[in-house]
């Protein structure tokens, strides 16, 4: 299982690194370029997801989905204030 959890950890962090940048565009540019209905529906997926792995025993996969989740959250509260 340890393998699984490294692996699955990687490809979130990997996405994580994925929105970092559309992230800090919307920051500086002060533009909410995501649409809600999109950035809502990441975020409730990847809630779902952190909560199975967690259950699964899969901490470090949680914890990693769920810095992707509150990515996809800052995208959407972007999209509100600006």
């Amino acid at each position: 299982m340890k393998r699984h959890d490294l692996i699955l950890t990687l490809g979130s962090v990997m996405g994580v690194f994925a929105l970092l940048p559309q992230v800090w565009s919307g920051y500086v540019n002060r533009t909410g370029a995501i649409e809600p209905a999109t950035a809502l529906m990441n975020v409730g997926i990847m809630v779902a997801v952190g909560i199975t792995y967690y259950d699964l025993g899969l901490r470090r996969s949680a914890a990693a989905i769920g810095a992707l989740g509150a990515l996809w959250a800052v995208l959407l509260y972007q999209n509100a204030i600006y």
